[in-house]
């Protein structure tokens, strides 16, 4: 969680090489088209003034963002010489921490926001961090706290706030995430349409269905296209509007209208408020399909984690429909695949004993998929009938995707 939004300190002045701050605004134009080349020009201009810790944290930070196994090493050495070099300067804990996160190594990088905090307690980026790594420590109160303090210093912060809400409906407060959401609107003068998602989606979990439905209608929009728009913005620009006219036409106290905004918008890849309406229409109306399309949804951004959880949901009300009092049976083939895509998707994770379990259950059902009898064997043969599980959090699929 590299923050694409952090602003380092501007260089200092240097009287004795004036070259300084020029060498780092050429590093900052570079960046995003040359990271190379504006790593190479802070690593100069660091030489030029090695007092100041600013241009060593761009460049960690932006290496910290790239793909290249090389380049981030590089990044981690240069956080370690970050803080050997200036360890009493916030910035370069915080820089530290980041890059353990992209690691995976969240205990790590919560120790170097604990000492953050501890050189600068109203540093609200070392709350944010804290917040981050928490989470992904399964630690969601202290997460939660950590949040709350963020959002206390940066009130104005559009991440912290999303990252507060979905600390509090992992816990259930939603009562908080909302006047928390509620508190940002008022900062943001409109311009960011997603907290609107957010809103809609706390609204549905407290059952309010007309506040639910309006707020989800109303991140559905984009900016009009200037003057000087590509025909592809213009037609983007066309079609999301078309969706938010034929939603605005929709009964929102129906669930169904849930679920054909969620669909209409997954079809156009707009993709978060599609999953989130499809996910307030099953919680109102749950329906074994929708969960399955929630699955199948996050799988394919690699959110293994929540899709595991919405293959289970699937399943469980596929087996209810199939009771004595069930309304409409589930096809066995839809059953067969979210079986193999469960499996599947805990093999990726590790979670080898659920392999285990659940593909006794789906023998146990007569489920027929060659990817139920794959995965089940795998473990097996690798590990025996008592494997152990990979490190959820060293893996990190503990992470929370969904904000």
């Amino acid at each position: 969680m590299i923050p694409l939004h952090y602003t380092p300190r501007p260089p200092r002045p240097d009287d004795e090489n004036p070259e300084y701050a020029a060498t780092i605004l050429r590093g900052d134009a570079l960046a995003d088209s040359a990271p190379s080349k504006a790593a190479s020009l802070y690593e100069r201009a660091f030489e030029m003034n090695p007092k100041y810790p600013e241009p060593l944290i761009r460049k960690t930070r932006l290496l910290a963002r790239s793909n290249e196994e090389r380049l981030v090493k590089e990044a981690q050495d240069d956080a370690d010489r970050l803080v050997e070099l200036f360890g009493d300067d916030t910035e370069s804990h915080v820089t530290r921490g980041h890059i353990r996160e992209r690691m995976n190594m969240y205990s790590d990088a919560d120790g170097d926001y604990r000492t953050a905090l501890e050189i600068d307690p109203d540093s609200a980026e070392a709350y944010r961090g804290r917040g981050f790594s928490l989470a992904a420590l399964g630690e969601h109160e202290e997460a939660a706290e950590m949040y709350r303090e963020a959002v206390r210093l940066r009130p104005d912060d559009p991440d912290s706030v999303a990252r507060l809400c979905s600390e509090l409906e992992e816990l259930g407060m939603y009562r908080e995430a909302l006047n928390a959401l509620l508190g940002y609107l008022p900062l943001d003068e409109g311009r960011n349409y997603d907290i609107y998602r957010h809103i809609g989606r706390v609204y549905g979990l407290l059952g309010d269905r007309e506040r639910s439905f309006a707020k989800y209608v109303q991140s559905v929009r984009l900016n009009p296209p200037g003057a000087d728009a590509t025909p592809y913005a213009m037609r983007r620009y066309e079609e999301i509007t078309d969706i938010r006219e034929r939603l605005e036409g929709l009964d929102p106290s129906d669930p169904e209208s849930f679920y054909a905004g969620g669909l209409a918008l997954l079809w156009a890849n707009w993709t978060d408020t599609g999953c989130d309406m499809l996910a307030t229409g099953a919680l109102l109306r749950p329906q074994a399909w929708a969960w399955g399309r929630l699955a199948d949804e996050r799988a394919r951004y690699m959110d293994y984690t929540k899709a595991i959880e919405c293959y289970r949901r699937a399943l469980d009300l596929a087996r209810e429909a199939a009771g004595p009092h069930g309304s409409a049976a589930v096809p066995r083939s839809y059953q067969d695949l979210w079986y193999a895509r469960l499996i599947e998707r805990l093999f990726n994770v590790g979670r080898f004993r659920e392999v285990l379990e659940v593909g006794r259950e789906a023998a146990s059902l007569n489920m027929d998929h060659y990817n139920i009898e794959k995965y089940y064997n795998a473990v097996l043969e690798q590990m025996g009938s008592e494997p152990v599980d990979y490190d959820q959090v060293g893996g990190g699929w503990t992470v929370r995707h969904d904000v």
